[in-house]
């Protein structure tokens, strides 16, 4: 089976945990959640880092499982501070007595206490994957975008036209209150406002000048029939 092109959740995990990273895998995927974890989605051989930006990028949501061995792991550290750069929707699971690490100190956290249910937490990591998710998914598909522009030289073919311009300029509007836009992102939706505003420029001048092509065509037909009976009056 092929990998899908985007993702509803990346899980973000230190190695010592990832029997219940797989556990978490299984449960979201049971939700219908398209999920990215390394264990299981990086191929051998493949450069790792770049595997993961691409994989954050593509993912609706990044859920951290914040144990002490997370906390310890540079990996884990570059990983959140990638989400975070995105402004990606991020859900932290504290196992045990763990704090989050300072740079998610601002987000609510699901808590696992040693003696809870990996059910009963997992729930809660579906229900918290689920919120907002059509508009996380939004997000992401117009972050994807602006990528692609972005990579490839930021050709005009792959601005935003017509109805989908209209729906990323909502929904960036919503983006930009919520403290959730990317640099990024503005610039790709700028580019796309900048360009409809010279169609509709360019498409005016070109009504005008056949507007005014038509009124010469008119004047010059009336010319003519007033000349003609002056003519046969001469004779």
């Amino acid at each position: 089976m092929e990998p899908p092109d985007r993702y509803d959740v990346f899980i973000s995990y230190s190695r010592r945990d990832q029997a219940c990273a797989a556990q978490l895998r299984a449960r979201l995927q049971e939700a219908g959640k398209a999920c990215w974890l390394d264990a299981c989605d990086l191929s051998h051989g493949e450069h790792w880092w770049p595997a993961v930006q691409d994989a954050i990028a593509r993912s609706a949501c990044v859920v951290c499982l914040v144990s002490p061995a997370f906390k310890a792991s540079p990996h884990c550290a570059a990983e959140a501070e990638q989400a975070l750069a995105l402004r990606k929707k991020i859900i932290q699971v504290l196992w045990g007595d763990s704090l989050p690490p300072v740079s998610l100190a601002h987000i609510n956290a699901i808590t696992h206490d040693d003696g809870a249910s990996f059910q009963t937490t997992a729930c809660l990591v579906v229900a918290a994957v689920e919120r907002d998710a059509d508009y996380h998914r939004c997000r992401r598909d117009l972050l994807g975008r602006a990528d692609e522009w972005e990579r490839k030289g930021r050709r005009a073919s792959l601005l935003l036209r017509g109805l989908d311009l209209t729906e990323a300029k909502h929904l960036h509007l919503r983006c930009r209150a919520d403290g959730l836009a990317t640099s990024r992102q503005c610039a790709y939706l700028a580019a796309g406002l900048a360009a409809q505003r010279r169609g509709r420029l360019c498409r005016a001048a070109i009504a005008a000048v056949m507007l005014l092509q038509a009124a010469l065509t008119t004047a010059s037909f009336t010319r003519a029939g007033q000349m003609v009976p002056a003519a046969q009056h001469q004779r």
